[in-house]
């Protein structure tokens, strides 16, 4: 996701920012579709504002470093793998 061409990461942070908004409602519509129960709804909730909180806090008006963001990861790891 990081771009050669942006060393400050802002487009990066944009990208992720602008996916993680677009990932919560559509996560939510399958509750509301009649699909899934309300655990399903609490923890995509959840999980949603987790990445939505992460990926503001990711690296996109500073230059890169390592820790910030490598936390964007695990996170979208966490919420693929318990959807």
């Amino acid at each position: 996701m990081y771009s050669v061409l942006d060393p400050r990461g802002r487009a990066t942070g944009v990208q992720s920012l602008l996916y993680a908004a677009a990932l919560m409602p559509v996560s939510l519509l399958a509750t509301f579709q009649g699909i899934t129960g309300a655990f399903y709804l609490a923890g995509a909730f959840l999980l949603g504002w987790d990445l939505l909180f992460i990926a503001c806090c990711s690296p996109g008006g500073r230059p890169h470093k390592a820790p910030a963001g490598c936390s964007l990861f695990p996170s979208f790891i966490s919420r693929f793998s318990c959807c």
